[in-house]
């Protein structure tokens, strides 16, 4: 009798907590996941603390421009939820948070994953990956010697801007 009880509530504590939604969280605070369209076939995706107020971070990456309201915008997440956004079918699931897009017809276009670490991942489909940075490692000797780098594939990238003073040295010489 007392082996049923057990069991019993056991199966009750795990039915109740299987529903329960985990907080969506970047660096280490709580956080809001917010997914808008950027054109037909793209969109935006910002994560940020809760405490930041604005919509988006300011970013010279990017000109400024009128977005279109959330589509999802998630605090927490206990299943996986589904929109179309623009041509974009789009999936977060949990545990670690991830984003799926695909094209209308179901091909696969990107999926993104938040690890816990704080880490991003996401598919680069086996091709090479430029930019990512200002050029590389830091030039020694005659930069226009120096091999130019253009798959990142593999490697870090602490995305640390700077500014290469003696990258244009020679047209300044008289």
């Amino acid at each position: 009798m007392l082996f049923r009880s057990i069991v019993f509530f056991l199966a009750l504590f795990a039915v109740a907590t299987a529903g329960q939604a985990a907080e969506i969280r970047a660096s280490n605070q709580p956080a809001q996941l917010d997914i808008r369209p950027a054109g037909e076939n793209s969109i935006r995706v910002t994560l940020k603390p809760i405490s930041f107020k604005p919509d988006f971070p300011l970013t010279p990456a990017l000109a400024e421009r009128q977005y279109a309201a959330p589509v999802i915008s998630l605090r927490e997440i206990s299943q996986p939820m589904k929109a179309r956004i623009g041509g974009l079918n789009v999936e977060v699931l949990p545990a670690p948070l991830t984003i799926v897009a695909t094209s209308a017809d179901g091909k696969p276009i990107q999926n993104v994953v938040f690890q816990e670490d704080g880490n991003l991942s996401f598919n680069i489909g086996g091709q090479p990956v430029l930019g990512m940075g200002e050029g590389g490692p830091l030039p020694r000797g005659n930069f226009r010697t120096l091999p130019i780098e253009f798959d990142r594939r593999g490697r870090f990238e602490d995305m640390r801007p700077r500014w290469q003073s003696d990258a244009y040295t020679a047209c300044f010489r008289r």
